[in-house]
């Protein structure tokens, strides 16, 4: 319920904020708040800030950040889909020729070539840490919970940190030519690529991990 209400809400915000503070701009920022507010409930039981567990206000608390994270997350993607269709439209008009099939196609490989690497980090992760198999709820270890939080949190925050760098930064003016009109359009479209899918890497890894973790 709570996973469809932010789905309405990410679809409304992402072209109020796009139009506001211009695609760039709110897709950086709104990635790095959905960062913010899917590892910050963790990062406060790590510090004991949270209530205990099996209260009302602690699934509030999740619940809200919960629902900050994939409204956000969700926005930054609709935006991310949509700098890629101006990319596409872009090349158009500067080669002549439409390559949109490709340029789409090559980024929905990349996306699910990572995001399954992102899956099979998580489980990884899950053995570095000894998470028990077939774990029952509310019988693992509070010192392996502890062990997962401490790895979680700076993965995802490197992973989800880096793709929102390099679109900051873009390409390198001094790297192209004034004339190289092919070039730059095959950087931004390989930044836009690869940032995307560094952000799939994140979200995935985050995905199985803050499923188990909470599970237990």
């Amino acid at each position: 319920m709570i996973a469809l209400l932010a789905a309405f809400v990410g679809v409304g915000l992402a072209p109020a904020i796009s139009r506001r503070f211009g695609k760039k701009r709110a897709m950086i920022g709104v990635f790095f708040a959905s960062l913010f507010a899917s590892t910050t409930p963790i990062t406060l039981r790590l510090f004991g800030l949270l209530p205990p567990n099996r209260t009302t206000a602690l699934l509030a608390i999740v619940m809200i950040f919960y629902f900050l994270a994939t409204t956000l997350g969700l926005s930054g993607f609709i935006i991310v889909t949509s700098m890629m269709a101006d990319v596409v439209e872009d090349a158009a008009v500067t080669t002549g020729h439409r390559s949109e099939g490709l340029l789409f196609a090559a980024n929905g490989l990349v996306q699910k070539c990572v995001t399954g690497v992102g899956t099979f980090l998580s489980g990884l992760i899950l053995t570095w840490v000894s998470f028990p198999q077939h774990a029952i709820q509310g019988q693992v270890d509070p010192a392996i919970l502890h062990h997962l939080g401490m790895v979680f949190v700076p993965i995802v925050a490197v992973f989800s940190a880096v793709p929102d760098d390099v679109w900051a930064d873009g390409v390198p003016p001094a790297l192209l030519e004034p004339d190289d009109d092919e070039l730059l359009q095959a950087a931004v479209t390989s930044t836009a690529v690869v940032s995307r899918a560094a952000t799939s890497f994140a979200e995935s890894g985050a995905r199985g991990l803050s499923l188990r973790s909470w599970r237990a």
